[in-house]
């Protein structure tokens, strides 16, 4: 599957599907095909993946993480990946997952200054609290989401 994925052929994938390769098989990092396609950007690739029965039965499997925790959601908003990101919550991957170190995609997408991502999750309602550790939200976080809807605002506007 994953030489598939990395060939960028849906034909390909869709090959490995119906031989009953596993979508949600990981690899030792704990990447499922999912975060692959991600990673290498190809929406058709990934819509392919999402047809899969295998999750389409499991689609909670959508939120897993690899071995820290991060899903191919919170991939798609660091990476700035908006069509995949879009394609994965259309899907019913959990705007709000958190990885082990309890950041959600929100601010995967704040810290990478991915600001077209950054809308489309507040747009699908991601909770801005879960924003804060220990009961705080880092200042430059804070700052630039704020930058952020500032801008949006301004561009409103006109």
């Amino acid at each position: 599957m994953i030489e598939a994925i990395k060939s960028r052929i849906p034909r390909d994938v869709r090959h490995q599907i119906k031989a009953g390769k596993s979508v949600l098989a990981c690899d030792e990092a704990g990447w499922n095909s999912l975060h692959l396609a991600v990673k290498v950007g190809s929406k058709r690739i990934l819509m392919e993946l999402l047809k899969a029965p295998e999750v389409k039965q499991n689609a909670t499997r959508l939120n897993d993480g690899d071995q820290h925790g991060e899903t191919p959601l919170h991939l798609a908003a660091r990476l700035g990946r908006a069509e995949l990101l879009l394609e994965l919550l259309h899907a019913g991957a959990n705007v709000d997952a958190l990885d082990d170190y309890g950041r959600p995609p929100l601010e995967r997408a704040i810290t990478g200054n991915r600001d077209n991502v950054v809308e489309i999750l507040l747009r699908y309602k991601a909770d801005e609290r879960l924003l804060e550790h220990e009961g705080k939200v880092d200042p430059a976080i804070k700052s630039r989401l704020s930058q952020m809807k500032r801008v949006k605002h301004m561009m409103k506007r006109h």
